[in-house]
């Protein structure tokens, strides 16, 4: 690299200092490390200075047959709003990522085009907060550097197929919610009290710019459409919360014989031809029923869900956890490609209040769920941490967790506590996994010594003591740690998804940032997209 305009020298720690008229700009000293054999191993790397203001890397002997990783960075980070709920992303084969979350203002940004935008529209989606405000849903996509909006309309998971439709579920209030001609339900179950909820599939063009599929999903109570994958055909697998066994359905696991709270699975045509619909669960009542979180796919067609309950009623299959153990415990499970039958469905937890929010795969069909633990007593094996690390906050005690199955559901690889000493942490948010088995979590912390990596972006949380959002890759194993960061500013800060790029090089968190300041310090790169902060 050649720097013109700046005289250059090295401090005793070896880190890079450019003087740029009265003021020195630090570059930290780099670190690089290589894996080999599935363990991280560092390797000594320095700034050299040479002729002409130039600077290189020299690096100490390494394994060349291996990548040698120097210097994780921040690829892009930008701002987009206002939004009021969660921040869904998605990456396509380009590198472009595709967000959708929710907001309150017709204020967001919108592009040229959009098939809604500026406010000007029928819909309206619920607010994330039962009884709150009404919440207009909000899909954009992003150049791969994250420089520009391809695209941003008002229209929640997302997913994308391979010619570049996007596909989003969700829920709403609305009674006019735009679907097309093939429906599968062209009419919602009229809101008869406030928090009413149908859910919604709808299938966007490439451009934003028009409907190719919507739908309501429907029943005499409530639904809610919370996760959708999509395979290699384009067939949309969609999970949610039915509140009444009159969702459209092909097959009911549920042994409720009164008004029933179900979980439901079903998969679609790329047209929207329903294939199956499986319930089960089998809650009394909405409150104690299963609650659907995540889904993922593997190649044959089997779906992997989990979640959290607080019945009894679960239709367990080969189960590590045959019942309840406490109050509340997370499930997993397994059914397959015709949607008749589960290959496992298990409890999973301890004494406590734990629940489950991310699942995923790797490329031996390992299967990997993470999510909170408020339980003192949550299995654990093989453990990074094996007892629960949170101190009590607001939220009581709890840490996240993150577990491994053998591809049959049937065995735990390895169960840990994840988090610090001097608060808790909430990892309410979708997960990714590596096909090297790599678990990539995040979500808020407010604990102080949150377990980082010696490279971390930011080695500090938020120094107004509220929540900062973190990002965690753990090891194959689940033993040690691979990467683990703090990422902020000084106000709160929530990790919502993340997500990895098709080759797996990067990874893509989406999240909130909060703040009554007129500026934020929220860390974006140069030349990303940014809005101006608001509040």
């Amino acid at each position: 690299m050649q720097v013109d305009g700046a005289a250059l020298r090295l401090n005793p720690n070896g880190d890079l200092l450019m003087k740029i008229a009265l003021e020195d700009v630090l570059w930290q000293k780099p670190i690089a490390f290589q894996i080999i054999d599935g363990k991280r191993q560092d390797i000594k790397v320095d700034y050299k200075l040479t002729a002409d203001n130039h600077v290189t890397l020299q690096a100490n002997s390494y394994d060349h047959r291996f990548p040698l990783t120097i210097d994780p960075t921040l690829a892009f980070s930008a701002l987009i709003g206002p939004a009021d709920g969660y921040a869904y992303v998605a990456v396509d084969n380009s590198g472009s990522a595709y967000i959708a979350t929710s907001t309150i203002s017709h204020e967001y940004q919108s592009t040229e085009g959009a098939f809604m935008r500026n406010g000007v529209f029928t819909y309206q989606a619920p607010s994330a907060y039962s009884g709150g405000p009404h919440n207009l849903v909000a899909i954009t996509k992003f150049t791969p550097d994250g420089s520009h909006l391809l695209y941003s309309t008002y229209l929640g998971g997302s997913q994308f197929d391979g010619n570049g439709d996007v596909v989003v579920v969700g829920t709403t209030q609305d009674t006019d919610f735009p679907v097309t001609a093939n429906a599968l339900q062209s009419q919602a179950t009229d809101c008869l009290y406030l928090d009413f909820y149908n859910g919604f599939i709808t299938k966007l063009n490439p451009s934003g710019s028009g409907l190719l599929y919507s739908t309501y999903l429907s029943a005499s109570s409530q639904v809610y459409a919370s996760a959708v994958a999509l395979d290699a055909a384009g067939n949309m697998y969609v999970g949610g919360f039915a509140g009444a066994t009159d969702f459209p359905h092909t097959k009911d696991f549920s042994s409720c014989t009164g008004p029933c709270s179900d979980d439901f699975i079903a998969k679609f045509t790329p047209s929207g031809t329903m294939v199956y619909s499986a319930l089960f669960g089998g809650g009394t009542n909405i409150g104690l029923g299963p609650v659907f979180e995540a889904l993922a796919l593997d190649p044959a067609g089997d779906v992997y869900f989990t979640g959290f309950t607080q019945t009894q009623s679960l239709p367990v299959v080969k189960p590590i956890q045959r019942t309840l153990n406490g109050p509340q415990n997370a499930f997993v499970g397994e059914l397959d490609p015709t949607g008749g039958k589960f290959k496992f469905l298990t409890y999973y937890g301890g004494s406590g209040y734990d629940g489950a929010y991310g699942i995923g795969l790797d490329a031996a069909g390992n299967v990997y769920f993470s999510g909170i633990a408020g339980s003192q007593d949550f299995p654990v094996q093989n453990a990074y941490q094996s007892t629960n690390p949170a101190s009590a906050c607001f939220l009581g005690i709890q840490s996240s967790f993150v577990t491994e199955l053998t591809p049959s559901g049937t065995s735990v690889v390895y169960s840990t506590y994840f988090g610090g000493t001097t608060g808790c942490e909430a990892t309410f948010s979708k997960m990714a996994v590596g096909s090297d088995g790599k678990a990539y979590i995040t979500g808020w912390t407010n604990s102080t010594d949150l377990p980082l990596t010696a490279d971390a972006f930011q080695a500090t949380p938020n120094p107004n003591m509220s929540t900062t959002a973190f990002l965690t890759v753990f090891q194959s194993g689940g033993q040690s740690l691979f990467y683990s960061t703090y990422l902020g500013g000084s106000g709160s800060n929530v990790g919502d998804q993340v997500t990895l790029s098709p080759d797996g090089s990067s990874a893509f968190v989406s999240g909130e940032y909060f703040s009554d300041a007129t500026e934020s310090d929220f860390p974006v790169t140069p030349g990303a997209y940014n809005i101006p902060h608001g509040g």
